[in-house]
């Protein structure tokens, strides 16, 4: 009875070792993740709400980065209504969505140049709304809607096997992007721009309506055109909440 007290003891005690050890285990692989700041619920100091004619809302939460001003300059544009009846000028299938809403004559609050307010926190994922910094000038009349998913970023990674070359090499040779295996994974995961990240400033990130985005990725261009799309592709509103 004793042998059999002690075999069973044995028994839970290399059960409880297991299950702690596969817990901890677990938890590694958890920590190990990174959680883009803009994916995290409560995030964001403003919505913005657009209205693209005939193809519907997505909308987005708009971000602050402490001294910048870049997101608080395209809230006062949006709330001012500067960006209704502007249109979405080029569509890059498989990159991105580019509005710029500058007309000869009018200008919202583009006078100013931003400060450098890259936060590395911030990933230029699938449906990040980004300013570039490839000129002090970068101004929030003039942005992008990141449209990569996913799904782009596997049949990249297949064709870079195939020509045996690593998606950290090809970022690193063709952009000038260094990027770890976990930041890799982040884009695997969500999709996005992995070439921009830490060439961009993310102002803000669409939560809602990515079905829209899409769709308006597809629109075919003019051909010969440096992207214009066959239809134009109207903004009626931007609403801030």
């Amino acid at each position: 009875m004793i042998c059999l007290h002690r075999s069973f003891f044995a028994r839970a005690v290399c059960f409880i070792f297991i299950a702690v050890s596969a817990f901890l285990l677990a938890g590694c692989s958890r920590s190990g993740e990174i959680e883009p700041l803009q994916l995290k619920e409560g995030s964001g100091i403003k919505v913005a709400r657009f209205n693209v004619k005939d193809y519907g809302c997505f909308d987005l939460r708009i971000f602050s980065h402490g001294n910048g001003d870049s997101g608080s300059s395209f809230l006062v544009n949006a709330e001012n209504g500067y960006y209704n009846g502007k249109t979405i000028k080029n569509v890059i299938e498989d990159y991105g969505l580019i509005i710029s809403a500058e007309n000869e004559g009018e200008s919202g609050v583009s006078e100013a140049s931003f400060e450098d307010e890259i936060d590395k926190s911030f990933y230029p994922l699938f449906g990040s709304l980004v300013l570039t910094d490839s000129s002090k000038g970068t101004s929030a009349d003039s942005f992008m809607i990141i449209t990569a998913d996913s799904e782009f970023l596997s049949d990249l990674k297949e064709l870079l096997a195939y020509k045996k070359i690593t998606p950290a090499e090809y970022y690193k040779t063709a952009y000038g992007t260094d990027l770890t295996e976990e930041q890799l994974a982040v884009f695997d995961k969500y999709g996005g721009a992995p070439w921009l990240y830490g060439h961009c400033i993310v102002l803000g990130q669409v939560y809602s309506g990515q079905d829209v985005i899409s769709a308006l990725s597809k629109v075919p261009v003019e051909e010969g055109s440096t992207y214009i799309p066959e239809e134009e592709l109207i903004i009626e509103s931007v609403e801030v909440r």
